[in-house]
């Protein structure tokens, strides 16, 4: 399984980030939830509502990657609302939803409910955006609205600061725990922690890492055994260093070696013949990207990039020896390039390691090979 909840069973670790989560929302206080893209942020968020629901909380959960300015939002949010089923106010949120001229219907293959805003006039909808929290602020159960890829509203095109309204919005409705996430790190960073901006200082800041190794490799040798599938310490070994214990990745390379381990009796051994056959195959698949990526970037960024590739982590890239190494041009066209492919997601700040490749599988990809 490489996407989605599966509950606690294949929940590995993050007992850290989930206690801190869970006793914040307890205790009323705001979170922000902030990691790499494919690091566990959205399934981490998904175990702690399941939690708190046990505990008597309602918990919406709204995804706003895919939103463009704040009647999008509403959209999102007023779909959570009827996904949850809060039942003290479901007349209430429906005259809201008409008195804006929108529709609400199910979606016939999946049941989910789909909000059609399109002929909703714009100044309707922040106003109807405080009805909404407004409504559940009101509810008897204590509500939890977790928002995540939340960078996005930066990007929104409306004419009023949706970032300092949303602010507001908080402020105005104490009793609703928000959790805050996103897997844009710089901008999350700056959004909550930088003193111009309206959300400074308002939350509590939870940064997402690597799971534990030893944690991973038992949560790991655990599973497979259940499906009579036996890693060996080498190849365990091989796995975490080569999928740099990146979640999405380690959990696709095993996903890609449980599919391969086939055999007569009942427990097969993922040997390293295996493992080097599935990872060959693996990366060898990311030449088409790496081919796009060739076309798309220009030739510095491109130079830089695959330099990126020859050192896995990078402390100093403005580095002279760095510089000499690879035959890179003159530091600020090394910066102005590294700020490009940072800005892309291309390139991420790994902290105290150092910066990398954000795609793992496309890193191993050019080293191992000759493309140029």
């Amino acid at each position: 399984m490489i996407s989605g909840y599966r509950g606690a069973k294949y929940f590995c670790d993050r007992e850290k980030e989930v206690a801190l989560v869970s006793e914040a929302i307890a205790n009323q206080r705001n979170i922000t939830l902030y990691s790499h893209r494919r690091m566990g942020k959205s399934v981490l968020i998904q175990h702690v509502l399941r939690k708190m629901e046990r505990r008597g909380y309602q918990c919406l959960s709204l995804d706003i990657y895919s939103t463009s300015n704040l009647k999008h939002f509403l959209q999102k949010l007023s779909e959570a609302v009827s996904v949850a089923k809060i039942k003290d106010n479901e007349l209430l949120i429906m005259k809201i939803l008409k008195s804006l001229g929108a529709s609400l219907t199910l979606d016939p293959l999946t049941g989910l409910p789909s909000l059609d805003l399109t002929l909703v006039p714009k100044e309707k909808v922040y106003a109807s955006l405080r009805q909404i929290f407004s409504m559940l602020a009101d509810q008897r159960k204590r509500i939890v609205v977790a928002i995540d890829e939340f960078q996005e509203v930066l990007n929104y095109a409306d004419d009023i600061n949706v970032e300092a309204e949303i602010r507001s919005i908080t402020q105005d409705y104490p009793n609703i725990v928000f959790l805050f996430s996103g897997s844009q790190k710089h901008l999350m960073l700056d959004m909550f922690s930088n003193a111009r901006r309206p959300f400074f200082q308002s939350t509590q800041m939870v940064e997402l890492n690597e799971i534990s190794n030893n944690l991973y490799k038992k949560f790991i040798v655990a599973r497979l055994k259940e499906y009579g599938k036996i890693l060996n310490q080498e190849v365990m070994d091989l796995v975490m260093e080569d999928s740099l214990r990146h979640t999405f990745y380690t959990q696709y390379l095993l996903n890609r070696l449980f599919g391969n381990a086939e055999g007569p009796g009942k427990a097969v051994e993922i040997d390293l013949g295996l493992y080097r056959k599935v990872f060959s195959e693996l990366t060898d698949e990311q030449e088409t990207l790496a081919h796009s990526y060739r076309k798309l970037l220009t030739r510095q960024q491109w130079q830089l990039f695959k330099a990126f590739a020859g050192e896995t982590f990078v402390k100093q890239p403005l580095g002279h020896a760095f510089q000499v190494k690879y035959g890179l041009p003159a530091s600020s066209s090394i910066s102005r390039s590294l700020k490009s492919l940072m800005d892309k997601d291309l390139i991420i700040d790994c902290g105290d390691s150092g910066l990398r490749i954000f795609d793992v599988f496309l890193l191993r990809y050019l080293q191992k090979s000759s493309f140029r």
